[in-house]
């Protein structure tokens, strides 16, 4: 009994397969670790086009093939990265400098300011609708309030 030696399958071409097309053009290389660096630097669409020098369509059909998601979900992932060092510097920005820990806490922990103007504006316009009231019920208006004004 001889044993023929098999015939290698030739192996299928084509974007499911993630093997360059038998005919056409051959697919474009792409540099992943630059595009990871480019998401993490958070770079708009328009500038990753523009320094790869390709198309959306090329990034998303590569990212497709390679890293087995979509563009904007490979995006998002590799972007996080540049979100957390961007955060990092803000709070060792924020130990020297007041206004930056005043924009931290604003954004991180939902602190806001309380215009105190704003405030003598409301209690301003609510005496007004209570005298209005008053003048509509018993016919006699009620006294200016005693509250200092404001500077």
């Amino acid at each position: 009994m001889t044993d023929k030696p098999k015939k290698k399958k030739k192996a299928e071409s084509g974007n499911k397969t993630g093997n360059p097309p038998e005919n056409g053009r051959p697919y474009k290389i792409i540099d992943g670790e630059l595009f990871e660096r480019l998401c993490q630097s958070m770079c708009t669409y328009d500038e990753i086009e523009a320094i790869m020098k390709t198309d959306l369509d090329t990034l998303h059909t590569w990212c497709v093939r390679e890293l087995n998601m979509s563009f904007s979900d490979a995006y998002k992932r590799f972007s996080n990265g540049g979100r957390a060092s961007l955060r990092r510097t803000q709070l060792r920005l924020a130990q020297k400098n007041a206004a930056m820990a005043i924009w931290c806490g604003k954004q991180y922990l939902g602190q806001t300011d309380h215009d105190k103007s704003q405030g003598d504006a409301i209690s301003q316009a609510a005496l007004a609708i209570i005298g209005a009231v008053d003048v509509l019920s018993n016919g006699a208006p009620i006294e200016k309030s005693t509250q200092p004004e404001a500077d």
